[in-house]
C-alpha cells in the first residue's frame, strides 16, 4: 500500500521535475554544440594565413568534418 501511495503521489512530481531539468540540459547542450562549431570555424581561419601544405590542407579538412558532425547532431 505505501508503495502504490509513493509511486502515484511522490513520482509524478519528480518525473516532471526530470523532464524539466532534462529539456534544460537539452537547450545548452544545443549553445555548447553550436559554440564549439564556431571555433571549429575560427580555428580554421587561422590556418588560411599559413604556408598550404599538405598537413595544412588535412587539418582544415579534418577541422570541417568535426564542424559537420557538430552540426549534425545540433540539427
Amino acid at each position: 500500500m505505501l508503495k502504490k501511495n509513493i509511486r502515484t503521489v511522490i513520482a509524478p512530481e519528480h518525473k516532471h521535475k526530470y523532464k524539466d531539468i532534462e529539456n534544460g540540459l537539452k537547450g545548452e547542450e544545443k549553445v555548447l554544440i553550436k559554440q564549439m562549431a564556431q571555433h571549429c570555424e575560427a580555428f580554421k581561419a587561422n590556418f588560411k594565413g599559413a604556408a598550404q601544405g599538405e598537413w595544412v590542407k588535412s587539418a582544415m579538412s579534418e577541422i570541417d568534418s568535426i564542424k559537420d558532425d557538430l552540426k549534425k547532431i545540433n540539427s
